[in-house]
């Protein structure tokens, strides 16, 4: 586990989006409430760019405002498939930090996405909690695409099962080794004398944990140079 100093930044209030874009605080809290009616499209526009250059997210009750804390820590899960609860994994890291959380007074929002409803969810556009912790999944530019998205909220990260580290953020990331888990079940297997392996991979394996371990298991057969060979093969349904 491996943690960067904190990055603290000033949160954009409704006073600086009224500025930004030339209009009253009434009416950029009509606009960020979906209350439009009496509100011109050129207004709107306005306040729209605002919103979007100052990457404002709306904090919610004035009380949690003034305490600077909401007492919820947010997990997302992106993952295609939808019954990601299923998975053994995610299950055992959310009952782990739901029942740490619950014995210090805070609550758990789970939410579960594809990839390409991460910037439009409720736990990104509306920010109502302390911290966000991530499990993300897709290829590793894809990855690190929504990892900046949720940086850009100035929260702190913890992040799963992953390998990035920037130095001026503020993330801890928690790892297994994937990759030597690969290589001890691989040495299992041929020291037993098998030569033809099979690796099973779930439909939705765009996982960097799930690679690692392959890479792991190829590695030592490289390594060994035997004619042992191993074929992934991708179980749907």
């Amino acid at each position: 586990m491996r943690k960067a100093k904190r990055n603290v930044k000033k949160h954009v209030t409704l006073r600086d989006v009224a500025a930004a874009a030339g209009v009253s605080l009434t009416t950029v809290s009509n606009f960020v409430n979906d209350r439009y009616r009496f509100m011109s499209s050129d207004t709107r526009l306005r306040v729209q760019r605002a919103v979007e250059e100052l990457n404002y997210r709306p904090q919610g009750i004035a009380r949690s405002l003034r305490l600077s804390e909401w007492r919820s820590i947010g997990i997302i899960i992106v993952d295609e498939s939808p019954t990601y609860l299923a998975d053994y994994i995610t299950t055992y890291i959310i009952a782990g930090l739901s029942n740490f959380l619950t014995g210090r007074g805070f609550n758990l929002v789970v939410q579960g996405l594809r990839a390409e409803n991460v910037q439009s969810s409720p736990l990104v556009s509306h920010l109502r909690t302390d911290g966000l912790c991530v499990m993300l999944s897709g290829r590793r530019k894809l990855r690190r695409s929504l990892l900046d998205i949720l940086l850009r909220l100035n929260q702190p990260i913890v992040l799963f099962q992953d390998s990035f580290f920037l130095q001026d953020a503020d993330i801890c990331t928690v790892m297994q080794d994937d990759q030597e888990g690969g290589r001890l079940l691989a040495a299992h297997i041929v020291e037993r004398g098998a030569r033809q392996l099979v690796f099973l991979m779930p439909q939705y394996h765009d996982w960097a944990g799930i690679d690692a371990r392959l890479r792991g298991v190829e590695r030592f057969l490289r390594g060994r140079g035997t004619d042992a060979s191993i074929r992934p093969v991708v179980c749907r349904g």
